[in-house]
């Protein structure tokens, strides 16, 4: 692509030269038509000074010539003027040419710059074609190369593509033999898990069965030797009994057990009230001794009142129990009933409720409250 030939061609140089005549020709111009005004100017100054010399003799006569020179004087002068700022207009002109002249003709050099470099790139595009249509032979013989090692590799991918397929089918079995071993190992981890957890309840169980053997093992022995000691006791009972039924009595109205007579009160009452009832009939409020005194004389009552009161002491608020006559009661660890219901007063009176277990049943209450009662003595004796 040459563009040396577009950038300095005929018709440029034409323009270029039509362009400068142009200017050239106004500015003559401009210099004729001076010159011409500068000649009328002269005619008419000589025109004047001439009327002057020669007077007013052929004033009328010329009169009316110089009017009309006068006139024809003034719109020279008006044209003069004119063409004067005709003059400046085509000057501020002529300057602007120059200028876009000077413009142009950089942008020629800047235009004529580039053609050289394009010029330049054009040689140097031309070298890298030449290199190019090297490299694509070589990429040409490369490519058949490539193409004859491409068959053998589709060759070799194929023969791997079918070990591949069948090492595929090989790991799918074995993946199907390793599932079912996870699975059956899962089976067994949990039957482990289920025989350790019942191994470990069994060995509770067995733990919990050979305590309650043991256990057993001792309320069998308590309860043989408190069998032996009730069968000690009923056989001592027996022979006092066969002695002293003949020999001892219990009025009439009372019961009779062991070797004392009991009476049930009619009415509840106060147990100061049944401890002086008791005493007015010879007798006092029943004194439990043990369990098996007190199971004849409960009856359908719920409260009793008995022959035992409490005495706290408000300081330590230790408790004392005495029986009707003021004396402290000593009772074994086996025996010792542990009052329920305490009152809170220094003084409580005791009483059992049916509504407990036997002997647990003891209760304190204030001794205000009604309950039955019952009154306990000695059997009297009378001859056989």
């Amino acid at each position: 692509m040459e563009t040396s030939h577009y950038m300095n061609s005929p018709a440029d140089r034409r323009m270029e030269r039509v362009t400068t005549d142009s200017g050239k020709s106004k500015i003559y111009l401009l210099i004729g038509v001076f010159f011409f005004l500068l000649c009328v100017t002269q005619s008419i100054l000589n025109a004047y000074f001439w009327y002057q010399s020669v007077g007013t003799s052929k004033g009328f006569n010329v009169s009316v010539c110089n009017v009309t020179l006068l006139e024809e004087i003034r719109e020279v002068l008006s044209e003069r003027d004119q063409l004067l700022k005709q003059e400046d207009q085509h000057l501020g002109q002529i300057d602007q040419l120059l200028q876009e002249k000077k413009e142009l003709l950089e942008k020629n050099k800047q235009l004529h710059q580039g053609h050289i470099e394009l010029h330049n790139n054009v040689q140097q595009l031309k070298e890298e074609k030449r290199e190019l249509l090297q490299n694509k032979v070589k990429l040409e013989d490369k490519m058949t190369k490539l193409r004859q090692r491409n068959r053998l590799l589709k060759n070799e991918n194929s023969r791997l593509n079918q070990e591949k397929n069948q090492l595929l089918y090989w790991k799918e079995q074995i993946q199907k033999e390793k599932d079912e071993l996870v699975k059956e190992k899962n089976d067994l981890i949990q039957i482990e898990l289920k025989l350790t957890e019942q191994n470990g309840k069994l060995r509770q169980e067995k733990c919990q069965l050979q305590q309650e053997k043991d256990l057993l093992k001792i309320q069998i022995k308590n309860l043989e030797e408190k069998l032996a000691e009730k069968e000690n006791q009923i056989s001592e009972l027996q022979k006092r009994l066969n002695t002293e039924v003949t020999s001892q009595s219990c009025p009439p109205g009372w019961l009779r057990f062991m070797s004392s007579c009991y009476q049930l009160s009619t009415e509840p009452n106060t147990w100061i009230y049944a401890k002086q009832n008791c005493e007015t009939k010879g007798a006092q409020l029943m004194i439990l001794n043990d369990e098996t005194e007190q199971r004849p004389f409960i009856g359908g009552m719920v409260k009793i009142w008995i022959g035992l009161y409490v005495e706290t002491d408000s300081y330590t608020s230790c408790w004392n129990m005495k029986d009707v006559n003021g004396r402290l009661l000593k009772y074994s660890a086996s025996n010792t009933p542990k009052p329920k219901f305490w009152t809170g007063l220094s003084q409580s009176c005791v009483y059992i409720d049916q509504s407990l277990p036997c002997m647990s049943s003891w209760s304190t209450g204030t001794c205000r409250e009604k309950f039955y009662w019952i009154c306990e003595k000695q059997m009297s004796t009378t001859g056989v």
